[in-house]
């Protein structure tokens, strides 16, 4: 296992992932934040109440963006890897590239996006109206939870490209 050329790789596309899906998500916060209400902590959502239809669509909109974006950075990450590697990988050079992309982009949304932005700075085009200066706004236990829900979501993501690469690979 060439464990310094995975590192490097998924390190390298993590922080590109990480770079493209913040933005996506700062961008998205920007121009309708109500379209995030359902990642917001629970005593905000049940003040703010239902998600208006616009949000809705926008967050369908956002959500296939977010998809496309994380899938076509995968996929380029693993395609860059099967390259240096001349072609052929193991299951766990596979599964370790993408675990440590995404567990990069997980940490960056944590420690950036959610602790920093969200529960520090806390700029106010993320606050929704009516729920200003809520306990949930300063809520890191939620956001570490969110977290470790990630991590489950990473693990079944990374064994699920490992295990259909190593099935393209084997055609």
């Amino acid at each position: 296992m060439n464990i310094d050329l995975v590192l490097q790789n998924s390190l390298f596309f993590g922080s590109l992932l990480s770079l493209a899906l913040s933005l996506l998500i700062l961008a998205s916060l920007y121009l309708n934040a109500e379209m995030w209400l359902g990642d917001y902590p629970p005593d905000i959502q049940e003040k703010y109440g239902d998600m208006g239809e616009k949000a809705k669509s926008q967050r369908i909109v956002v959500g296939i963006l977010f998809f496309v974006v994380a899938i076509g950075i995968i996929i380029l990450s693993t395609a860059r890897l099967l390259e240096a590697l001349g072609g052929e990988a193991q299951f766990l050079e596979l599964f370790l590239n993408t675990f440590i992309m995404l567990l990069f982009f997980n940490l960056v949304d944590l420690i950036i996006l959610d602790w920093l932005i969200f529960v520090t700075i806390q700029p106010s085009f993320i606050v929704l109206p009516g729920t200003e200066g809520m306990a949930g706004y300063k809520d890191y236990r939620f956001h570490f939870i969110a977290f470790l829900k990630g991590l489950l979501l990473i693990i079944v993501v990374s064994l699920t490209t490992a295990g259909i690469t190593l099935l393209v690979q084997s055609l």
